[in-house]
């Protein structure tokens, strides 16, 4: 079965926008977002890190770095949300917590945002980091190895989209990327086309095409795990799933994970500790549980 005979979206416009618009169905959104937001402030009053290190020439082009303790250390590279047009690393500082106690590193980063970077460059902007945290590993003290990706919501997307990318032509090792997270993400961009989403999106159907990962499946070699909450809506928990059994039917080992108790904002907050499913699914991938 190929992603076109897959099920199909809601066909109403309305329905559509209920099951994308995640900031009108939780209205109380911001207020776990300042809860990320003290945690993350938290947490950086005891670790060490660097702040607004430029991997880029956009004003955005921006990352925050947890260095390991220890050498020969994997790198989690964590992309945030918030549909490709709003949001900011600072937000996510509370994710080196745990992965910095288990040995490795953390790269919060940030990315041009719409409508003012076109969907491409936003793309382009998230392997460029990846190229420059490969080429300044010092930095940070781990093994270029030995890199790993997380992404949530619009961050998930990008996370498989680097797991799609030809980085040997790019300059670097075709399994650079050794594993993604792909939390509550997105990889058929189509659906969003009749949102008011995609007011700042600008995207078509060749567009939306060109930029779902869906279509476009990880290389060979990287772990795969797609994370869902067990509370999100029907077309969430339908993208994730979709996306899971493509790269099944590719070969490729996927992990389905559907968090219970959670919707498309609280299933972030497990990535601030270290007992957590998410956190240990993504510790285990990095070698580190």
């Amino acid at each position: 079965m190929t992603a076109a005979d897959k099920p199909a979206p809601p066909s109403s416009p309305t329905g559509l926008e209920a099951e994308y618009n995640i900031r009108a169905r939780h209205p109380d959104h911001q207020s776990v977002r300042d809860g990320w937001a003290a945690a993350s402030a938290a947490a950086k009053t005891s670790l060490d890190w660097r702040e607004d290190l430029r991997y880029g020439k956009a004003p955005r082009q921006q990352l925050d770095l947890f260095p390991a303790r220890g050498a020969a250390s994997p790198l989690l590279i964590f992309i945030h949300g918030g549909y490709w047009r709003s949001n900011d690393k600072t937000y996510y500082g509370f994710i080196a917590a745990p992965v910095t106690a288990r040995g490795g590193a953390l790269a919060n980063i940030n990315y041009g945002l719409a409508p003012n970077t076109p969907m491409g460059d936003i793309i382009a902007h998230a392997r460029d980091a990846v190229i420059w945290l490969y080429d300044n590993a010092a930095a940070g003290n781990f093994d270029r190895s030995r890199i790993h990706v997380a992404g949530h919501s619009a961050g998930g997307h990008l996370a498989a989209e680097l797991a799609a990318t030809d980085w040997q032509a790019r300059g670097l090792p075709a399994d650079v990327i050794r594993g993604i997270t792909a939390i509550s993400g997105l990889f058929d961009l189509a659906p969003l086309i009749e949102t008011s989403i995609n007011n700042e999106l600008g995207l078509d159907v060749d567009s939306a095409r060109q930029f779902s990962p869906l279509f476009r499946l990880p290389r060979p070699g990287a772990a795969l795990t797609v994370a869902v909450g067990a509370d999100e809506t029907d077309e969430f928990l339908r993208q994730s799933r979709v996306y899971a059994e493509q790269c099944r039917a590719a070969g490729h080992a996927a992990d389905l994970l559907c968090l219970e108790a959670c919707n498309h904002y609280t299933i972030l907050s497990q990535l601030a500790g270290g007992d957590a499913p998410l956190t240990q699914a993504v510790l285990a991938q990095m070698g580190l549980a």
